[in-house]
């Protein structure tokens, strides 16, 4: 737990202007993909600060839905608000699909779309985790087939 609070807590980065954005979201990638290695499943609070304060970067930005529907979202307090969806989406329902993809992770489960997140807005969430590198899918493994000659 305590390389985990390392990555997050070494500037500060919920009070810090991010000059560098790509270099906080690999720092988000290594240390959920760190979590999901580990047999530890408490997940620390320092990692659900790092998501929140990365979805906050990413506020506005364009995102599909697995239907490819062009979505974006803001956040106002502890909720995120979808520009297709009246109601929000609590920060704690965001906590739990997060908490929840890394759970199907280390069992090794393959999270193939927003249904296996289980919550109320997990069709915004998944592909947000997805472009993230929160949710990783599994790469297609091409096999060679030998012939005889």
């Amino acid at each position: 737990m305590q390389d985990l609070e390392k990555g997050c807590e070494s500037g500060g980065i919920w009070e810090e202007v991010w000059e560098n954005v790509p270099d906080k979201v690999k720092e988000l990638q290594e240390m959920v993909h760190r979590q999901i290695e580990s047999n530890d499943e408490n997940i620390p609070a320092v990692l659900d600060d790092c998501l929140w304060a990365v979805m906050e970067l990413y506020k506005d930005s364009s995102f599909l839905t697995a239907k490819k529907l062009e979505f974006s979202y803001s956040i106002r307090g502890n909720e995120m608000f979808v520009t297709r969806k009246d109601k929000s989406i609590t920060k704690a329902t965001v906590l739990l699909a997060f908490h929840k993809a890394i759970e199907l992770q280390r069992k090794q489960v393959e999270i193939t779309g927003p249904k296996k997140l289980g919550t109320f807005g997990a069709s915004y969430l998944y592909p947000i985790f997805l472009q993230l590198g929160i949710i990783r899918r599994n790469q297609q493994i091409s096999f060679k087939l030998f012939s005889t000659v």
